[in-house]
């Protein structure tokens, strides 16, 4: 992929200038509809929403959140708040209402990627989707180290490999072993870190995803500086990225700075609605 290149939330998107749908379908009707707390309610125990080619199917409200397979089981009920398409109506975001003292998610943003996918999020998108619409949702959930390198090195390609994202930095290993990290103590021992090839895969940042060739993490505290900006929470690659469902991402011919999407809640957050 060559430089000054972004990928976006779906194959065929390179931007994300995705048309907004705010959209909340009636049983047994597609139509979207303005959203609204009235029409939210039309959702109950056994509707079925096809959302390009993933299946959304609405069971009772003591049901788990789940995926199985190209079907998406959420729950109806009071607690429903709103469904929203995205993309094109290849995704969506489903939204649920707080309840006091409660700590599981209310947001579940699903539907096809490269793969069918369901996950969990804070209200902070959610939020931006409501103020800002579809554009302002997507835009939350980059991480701020990729917007911050985007700027700074505009020729730079952004890649996206489901919830990982990466930019490539024209700098060497070296310029950044000397020049961007903070902490020159432990220089000698970055450098050999930073320097050093592994012919076998490690993980990315405590996820799914892996990485062939040269990679360096330290913890989610650590930082770099580029110019007057910190990055922290990120890691430093460069080989072949690769993860389950998803094409191998190449990163080469020089570093590259890969960080995780923000706001995604871990599964053991996801709402039983007993």
């Amino acid at each position: 992929m060559g430089h000054g290149c972004e990928l976006g939330f779906t194959d065929s998107t390179l931007q994300f200038d995705y048309l907004f749908v705010m959209a909340i379908l009636r049983i047994n009707a597609v139509q979207p509809k303005t959203i609204t707390r009235r029409y939210s309610m039309e959702i109950s125990k056994g509707s079925a929403i096809q959302v390009g080619p993933v299946q959304v199917e609405f069971k009772g409200s003591a049901s788990g959140i789940r995926r199985t397979g190209s079907t998406i089981f959420l729950p109806a009920g009071p607690d429903f708040d709103g469904f929203h398409l995205l993309a094109g109506g290849t995704q969506f975001v489903a939204h649920y209402r707080v309840r006091p003292a409660w700590d599981r998610a209310q947001t579940y943003f699903g539907g096809m990627d490269e793969s069918p996918f369901l996950t969990a999020l804070t209200e902070v998108p959610y939020k931006a989707l409501l103020d800002g619409g579809e554009k302002a949702f997507f835009d939350s959930l980059k991480p701020d180290a990729i917007k911050t390198l985007q700027a700074t090195y505009p020729a730079s390609c952004v890649q996206r490999q489901g919830d990982i994202w990466s930019i490539n930095i024209p700098h060497n290993w070296e310029h950044i072993c000397n020049q961007m990290f903070p902490n020159y103590k432990s220089l000698r021992k970055r450098r050999r870190q930073l320097l050093r090839d592994s012919s076998s895969q490690v993980d990315v940042l405590d996820t799914n995803h892996r990485i062939q060739g040269r990679y360096y993490f330290r913890g989610r505290t650590e930082f770099i500086r580029v110019g007057e900006t910190r990055l922290q929470g990120i890691a430093l690659g460069e080989g072949i990225l690769t993860a389950p469902d998803h094409a191998p991402a190449i990163l080469t011919n020089e570093p590259h700075v890969i960080a995780q999407t923000p706001h995604i809640l871990p599964q053991s957050r996801w709402a039983g609605f007993d």
